[in-house]
């Protein structure tokens, strides 16, 4: 990890290889909040990955109950399906979704933060808004 350069070393990723990544400020706060007690050798996130889609899962879970509460007390009827097709992986999709629509990341900068080494990969994610495209057009 490189606080100075807001930078971090991902050791292991989805695409099986370490990569250094850029982090926004926010983020490094963040993770200056996690290490302030820790030795240099300790993971900043020490959680293994099943146990992070165990979370989302109950987090999932909880939000579809404030949802059915939510419902009954407007009188509006609930689909009880809701939240049923969201997954952990769904946050990689809208996080990069977000670089190019929000932080108008070029292809090559989002491939960079994503660790997409193929960019026909890369394209599944992003959802480009015909709208925004007009403006850029000009």
């Amino acid at each position: 990890m490189n606080l100075k350069h807001s930078t971090i070393r991902l050791r292991e990723t989805e695409n099986g290889e370490g990569r250094v990544v850029p982090i926004s400020l926010r983020v490094r706060a963040i993770i200056v909040e996690q290490i302030k007690d820790k030795k240099p050798a300790d993971l900043v996130f020490d959680v293994k990955p099943d146990s992070l889609t165990q979370a989302f899962g109950r987090a999932r879970a909880r939000a579809l109950k404030k949802y059915l509460e939510d419902c009954r007390e407007k009188g509006v009827e609930a689909d009880d399906r809701m939240f049923e097709d969201i997954r952990l992986h769904d946050m990689r999709h809208e996080a990069t979704s977000r670089l190019f629509e929000d932080r108008n990341f070029n292809v090559m900068e989002a491939a960079a933060v994503t660790g997409h080494k193929d960019l026909r990969q890369l394209k599944r994610y992003t959802h480009m808004i015909a709208a925004k495209l007009a403006q850029k057009m000009g």
